[in-house]
């Protein structure tokens, strides 16, 4: 996910130093979870997962010319996923 934002997001009006907290927050927590999977290996679904935000990038950023209207629809794509994550730990974390 955040190497969609190593795009030009410069047509979207968000402020830089917002942008690139993101960017850490999600890059640590990434860390954070590879940490926890440990020795597992996931490397296809991993591809998987990298090859959906490359077809974001080509698909919506690309072709819309990394225009503010390109980067509110990857807002609102990434605030689906994350909601849906966040849906699925909580519902692992009251179930244990």
């Amino acid at each position: 996910m955040a190497v969609l934002f190593e795009e030009d997001h410069s047509a979207a009006s968000w402020e830089e130093s917002t942008v690139k907290d993101f960017v850490n927050i999600v890059t640590q927590q990434a860390d954070g979870l590879h940490s926890c999977t440990g020795s597992h290996s996931h490397k296809k679904k991993n591809k998987k997962l990298h090859m959906y935000f490359k077809r974001l990038s080509g698909h919506v950023l690309e072709r819309m010319g990394h225009s503010a209207e390109s980067w509110e629809l990857i807002r609102k794509k990434i605030k689906t996923h994350l909601m849906r994550a966040h849906q699925l730990v909580s519902s692992l974390l009251t179930t244990n």
